[in-house]
């Protein structure tokens, strides 16, 4: 059985389910479309910190603990902009609302479902990725990050640990605490140093880990065993 991450294969232990063999190879992230990305997203082209969500607008997102980190930031007079990258999954009108009540128009834009190309441009464009997820499977989103060197805050759960190292390349926060996260989150806002070797980080472990190459290399030698 070939599964994701170590989180996948607890998982099936604990379902009580015993395999002859399990093999973990992740899933794979083309590196060289982040690197040869250069031109810069519409969303992004103003002179404050970016930061990015990407993913279903869902309650398992962690969408409404964002929202509530943000209005805590904007309260502490940090200067930011914030894109939610994704398609409606339930969340939407909570998040325009929350918007709206809160007058945080300046401060989030929902972008919607956006190409492939343009949601590269804005990986390349961003400063930060943010993503407070509830459970994640394996969080590509993640390694995509990564791959275009942004710093991860995430949540210290499920598979997003085994993705994504602790003050690394990320700080993982507690679920449900959004206090914690707007914090982490202005930390990396005020910190360039930190930002900058996070994303470092980030991209040499998707480099050596996440690549494609490595994922399609790792599936031709077990293959190979038959």
């Amino acid at each position: 059985v070939v599964v994701l991450t170590e989180f996948s294969l607890k998982t099936l232990e604990t379902y009580g389910f015993s395999p002859r063999r399990t093999v973990i190879i992740p899933a794979g992230v083309d590196i060289a479309e982040f690197d040869n990305c250069i031109e810069k997203s519409e969303f992004a082209k103003n002179s404050r910190l970016n930061i990015l969500f990407v993913g279903r607008l869902a309650y398992g997102k962690g969408l409404d603990l964002l929202l509530k980190a943000v209005k805590y930031l904007v309260s502490e007079k940090i200067d930011f902009h914030l894109n939610i990258a994704g398609p409606d999954f339930g969340d939407e009108d909570y998040c325009r609302t929350f918007i709206k009540e809160y007058n945080l128009k300046n401060h989030i834009t929902l972008c919607g479902r956006l190409s492939r190309a343009e949601l590269v441009k804005l990986y390349k464009s961003s400063d930060i990725f943010v993503l407070p997820s509830r459970y994640e499977a394996f969080g590509i989103v993640l390694t995509e990050a990564m791959a275009a060197r942004l710093p991860v805050v995430s949540t210290n759960i499920s598979s997003i640990p085994f993705v994504a190292e602790h003050e690394k390349c990320a700080y993982l926060v507690e679920p449900e605490n959004y206090i914690e996260l707007a914090e982490k989150l202005k930390l990396l806002i005020q910190n360039e140093r930190i930002r900058r070797q996070f994303g470092d980080y980030g991209y040499e472990l998707t480099a050596r880990k996440f690549s494609i190459a490595k994922v399609i290399d790792s599936y031709y030698k077990l293959y190979s065993e038959f």
